[in-house]
């Protein structure tokens, strides 16, 4: 689908220097994976506004600035759940993965990190961010709004019956407000 929708990404493999952190994040068994085949990092995914910017390898030490640790300081976040680490962001707010694998996203500036469960693991959330880009950018061209700017009912029918299709119902809400909210 990257292709389909003209989507510029580099694929990576993780440095020795950052090995280390990204199991952590990721787990042994994919960054084995990326060690073979690579990462496609460094996308910026059109989203209903603004863009989901997906961190390439070498950009997630780095991405972790602001939330989990305070980026003039260095200071650890209290407010942040130290088992989370960000893997991608929308307009400030962050997605993330947790120590267990499971992928959530959370809104900045409303006092304390609430997570959201997007997805059970990382190739769950990979293949839901692909039917979504299908969805907006190669079947709807980035319009999916009525004359009044605001999104139809129906397509977020659409979205609820072809993107997110194979979710539950909480992590259907969930994945609902994180597109069009």
């Amino acid at each position: 689908t990257l292709d389909k929708c003209d989507l510029a990404y580099r694929v990576e493999y993780p440095s020795e220097n950052d090995k280390e952190y990204l199991e952590h994040i990721f787990g042994v068994d994919f960054i084995r994976a990326f060690e073979e085949v690579g990462y496609a990092g460094g996308i910026e995914l059109p989203w209903t506004a603004e863009t989901l910017s997906f961190f390439a390898l070498s950009e997630i030490v780095e991405a972790q600035a602001g939330y989990r640790f305070d980026a003039n300081t260095g200071q650890a976040s209290e407010a942040w759940d130290a088992n989370h680490y960000v893997i991608s962001a929308w307009a400030g707010d962050p997605v993330t993965i947790d120590v267990s694998g499971v992928v959530w996203f959370s809104r900045h500036g409303e006092g304390k990190w609430q997570y959201k469960r997007l997805a059970s693991n990382f190739c769950e959330y990979l293949n839901i961010l692909d039917r979504w880009a299908d969805f907006f950018v190669v079947e709807n061209s980035k319009d999916i709004f009525d004359d009044g700017f605001s999104i139809p009912k129906s397509i977020c029918e659409e979205v609820n019956n072809s993107v997110i299709n194979s979710l539950g119902s909480e992590e259907k809400s969930n994945w609902l407000e994180f597109l069009f909210d």
